[in-house]
């Protein structure tokens, strides 16, 4: 239909209407991001002086030293000087239960998801990603030395 031949209130309802439709879509067809990735609220501590943690500059730790859940999948903890980082252990890729990443035999630097096979940088303070289908790194959680206790949380 010509829009000549349209009243004018008419077309600029029309007009607006196509525009906010248009906006819609292109906002709910957008591929995924960090911001899709599943989020858990929680506070996790870990005792650096057990053997398990202490004497390893990196290590996977599904529950903490109470026994309270840590992240989605569980959180892998890299020490590099005093200062350690964390993140969970679900692949931003896959998001899954069933899918997560592991140390690599060779390098303890790097960890990989078993589904997938994206790679991650554990050494870096943002989990970069290395390569592989994931589109980011992995999700990093805060984490802080108190004593001889790693406080590691989500703060969301």
């Amino acid at each position: 239909m010509n829009s000549q031949y349209l009243p004018k209130n008419s077309y600029i309802q029309r007009s607006l209407l196509l525009s906010i439709i248009t906006n819609i879509i292109f906002l709910l067809s957008g591929c995924g991001d960090s911001n899709d990735f599943p989020e858990r609220q929680f506070i996790g501590y870990i005792d650096l002086t057990d053997p398990n943690y202490s004497q390893k500059s990196i290590f996977i730790v599904r529950r903490d030293s109470y026994g309270n859940y840590l992240g989605i999948n569980g959180v892998v903890v890299y020490k590099q000087g005093n200062q350690y980082y964390a993140f969970d252990i679900m692949c931003p890729y896959e998001k899954k239960e069933t899918c997560s990443v592991e140390i690599d035999s060779d390098e303890e630097t790097i960890v990989t998801c078993k589904c997938c096979g994206s790679t991650f940088l554990v050494a870096s303070p943002d989990g970069d990603l290395i390569s592989g289908p994931a589109p980011h790194g992995l999700k990093k959680y805060n984490t802080k030395v108190v004593q001889n206790t790693l406080i590691i949380n989500s703060s969301y």
